[in-house]
């Protein structure tokens, strides 16, 4: 594929530093650099955001109704895939044509898309027909050796000796002979050459009141600590226990200085960790991290909520962000699976409450649980109305109207606006 190109190496080898270095060298040659985080779950929404950059609408109205009730039809296309398709095809037209743009998807971990399994070529923009690329590509990635159709450049996982000198010494500024520079090649060796663990020597000697001897000793004297993550997350602090006893010292160094630089260090390393995919992202990519994890999308980053703080999660951050994805981008793949899981959440967390008899300690939290699930459950009829799922839909909004029914009673502002809309559903629903 011209005018797309692929680095692999291994976590901390420098990928995404090298990519920065060419877009700011090159950066009047394009309209826009554009980048992506290409971790699985965040693939597709990143993308689709693109449009914001490119001037594009690619949201969907919720009023529409497909035609037809695809639920008297195996084989009708999905609604909702060709929607968002759409969207998908806009960007890649608009990156595909004449006007050079600069896209790069860092730390790319799968061919195949997270959610359902589209292949990431779809992303990819085409050349037009009888021109030269205008746009270029570029792909980072640790866990895939090459991308099929891709030029793939591998980076070695450790730098030359010369080169290593070069980023401790934060490129020849700092100058070290003696013990200082034998102090350094041992810090090399134990942090296995790589650029990551050296440049943040560098950083340390160049910002800290410390010497290379110094911060070699430290090193020797910090114990290593075993692994808590999982194999398959941190290559690069598992197989380097030199890496993770300078990351130790940092802190501990930090530590040592005024104005608390160690607890603020230790304060952004776990919010950066905790709310990824980027450093620090904005608050849609905050809010999508954390449906992630309240709502176990991810395991190993599972969190619980208290029973008092569940119910406005999700009418505050969850139902408005999903919301806001179809409106604004289109992204039904991961707000109907966010509106499931969140639902059987609500629904378990319900459960769980009554069995524990604390319906009669606390009815009003028991109500504001029972309210958040019949938001859920209308939010995820218009979405099924959208697609053509009439009974589904149908299904969805008596399960609200139940609950409202209950919870604040046949006369309530909001559940006759639950009755007005099965009464819609009613209407346009095919004989």
């Amino acid at each position: 594929m011209d005018g797309i190109a692929c680095i692999s190496g291994p976590s901390g080898s420098g990928k995404t530093e090298l990519v920065l270095e060419y877009a700011h060298r090159h950066a009047m040659e394009y309209k826009k650099v554009l980048w992506v985080c290409g971790e699985a779950r965040y693939l597709r929404m990143g993308y689709l955001k693109l449009a914001d950059q490119l001037g594009l609408a690619v949201g969907d109205d919720l009023s529409l109704i497909a035609a037809g009730d695809r639920s008297s039809s195996g084989r009708k296309e999905w609604v909702f895939r060709g929607i968002e398709g759409d969207a998908i095809a806009k960007i890649k037209k608009e990156l595909s044509r004449e006007i050079p743009y600069l896209l790069v998807i860092d730390n790319l971990e799968s061919e195949t898309d997270w959610w359902d399994s589209r292949d990431v070529h779809e992303l990819l923009p085409g050349v037009v027909a009888g021109a030269a690329a205008r746009s270029h590509v570029i792909i980072t990635t640790t866990r895939l050796h090459r991308l099929q159709r891709v030029r793939t450049f591998s980076l070695a996982p450790s730098l030359a000796a010369e080169e290593a000198m070069l980023l401790m010494t934060n490129k020849g500024a700092l100058e070290f002979c003696g013990e200082d520079a034998i102090a350094l090649r041992s810090i090399e060796q134990k942090v296995r050459g790589v650029p990551l663990a050296l440049a943040l020597v560098g950083a340390i000697l160049s910002e800290l009141a410390v010497e290379p001897a110094e911060l070699r000793r430290a090193m020797n004297d910090a114990s290593y600590r075993a692994p808590t993550w999982e194999e398959a997350d941190e290559p690069a602090l598992r197989d380097n226990p030199g890496l993770v006893q300078l990351l130790d010292v940092c802190f501990a160094l930090l530590d040592e200085e005024k104005d608390g630089l160690g607890a603020a260090a230790a304060r952004m390393v776990e919010t950066s960790g905790f709310f990824g995919p980027s450093p620090i992202p904005e608050h849609a990519e905050h809010a999508w991290e954390a449906c992630l994890s309240v709502f176990k999308f991810a395991p190993a980053g599972a969190i619980d909520l208290p029973t008092k703080e569940l119910p406005q999660f999700v009418t505050r951050l969850a139902v408005p962000l999903t919301a806001h994805g179809v409106t604004a981008y289109s992204s039904y793949a991961a707000v109907t699976d966010l509106l499931v899981e969140a639902a059987d959440a609500v629904r378990a967390e319900e459960e769980r409450f009554v069995a524990s008899g604390s319906v009669n300690l606390d009815p009003p939290l028991y109500h504001e649980l029972a309210l958040s699930r019949a938001e859920l459950m209308k939010m995820r009829a218009k979405l099924m109305l959208r697609g053509g799922e009439f009974t589904l839909a149908e299904n969805h909004i008596l399960t609200a109207i139940t609950i409202l029914d209950v919870v604040s009673g046949d006369d309530h502002p909001e559940t006759l606006a639950a009755r007005a809309t099965l009464d819609h559903i009613l209407q346009v629903q095919p004989e």
